[in-house]
Formats: structure tokens, sequence, C-alpha cells
């Protein structure tokens, strides 16, 4: 008889537990918001930019890396380097990108690393970026707080790069 109590109940808490959480993982495709301000300190003349997508099973069809690489050029100063012959290159490096759910909640996850280098190849600055969102599972979708962490990994890598300057 003493079996039988924690049996029954495990055999109601099991269902349970397996009913309210799930366990997929997605990557999914971003419509994010653009960024419009303009950093002079960082001149579009002299900066290369290139997004590398290190991301296990990455989905090369997601167009995340271009999408990525647009936003950084976009925010790059129009006007010219003054007499400046130094090239530099802004590596950046998707990491993770994903959601899943867990707990009743949905979860997204954006890391990104950020290099600064020289025209010789020489690191100048690293960065680990990290964008986390969270929601309900049920006022959210995959691709909802998909989005709500990419845009906050893409915020603080604006962030970043307004900090910092190349004119010299």
């Amino acid at each position: 008889m003493r079996f039988r109590i924690p049996l029954a109940f495990a055999a109601v808490l099991l269902p349970w537990l397996i009913g309210t959480g799930c366990v997929r993982t997605e990557q999914n495709a971003l419509q994010p918001a653009f960024h419009t301000d303009k950093f002079a300190a960082l001149p579009a003349d002299i900066v290369e930019v290139q997004v590398y997508d290190l991301r296990p099973g990455a989905v090369a069809a997601d167009g995340l890396p271009d999408l990525l690489r647009s936003q950084v050029v976009a925010v790059l100063g129009e006007e010219p380097a003054a007499q400046s012959r130094q090239r530099y290159r802004l590596s950046i490096d998707i990491v993770e990108h994903r959601s899943f759910c867990s707990a009743g909640n949905r979860h997204g996850c954006t890391r990104l690393r950020l290099k600064l280098l020289a025209g010789t190849g020489a690191l100048l600055r690293r960065w680990d970026l990290l964008g986390s969102a969270q929601r309900p599972e049920e006022n959210s979708t995959e691709e909802t707080v998909s989005l709500d962490s990419y845009n906050l990994a893409v915020a603080e890598l604006i962030a970043t790069l307004s900090r910092v300057s190349l004119n010299q």
C-alpha cells in the first residue's frame, strides 16, 4: 500500500511536467528594427565589416549574417576619414541565436563576438555581446522571443560601436 500512493502521484505528475514545458529549439528568420544613427568616428571608407556564422547547424537560408552586416554598415560614418591610410576591420561572430521553451516560458538567446582589428590583422579590441529575452509561452511565439533577443544583442553592439573612435 505504501508504494501505490507515490506511484499514483508520479503517474499524474510526470505527464503534467511533460505537458507544461516544450523542448524544441529553433532558429528563426528575423525582421529586426534598423538603427538610423551614423557614427562619424567610424568612417565607412576605412572600416570593413565581416560577419561569420559560428552557430552549429546554422541555416544559411535564414539570412542572419547578411542582415547583421547590413545593420552595422548602415551605422558607419558617411564622411571619409581625414587623411587616414590605416584600415580597420570589424569582425562579428554569430556564436548563438536560438529560441527555446522551458517551464511555461519562451526564451531567446543571441550571442555575438565583436572584434576590432587593425589592417594588419592585429586585434585592437574584443567584446562579447548578449541579448537575452523571455516571455510567457501563452503570449508569445518562438519568432517574437528570438527577435527580442536579436534586437537586444544588436542594440548592445550599436552602443559598443558608439564608444569607439578611429579618428586620429
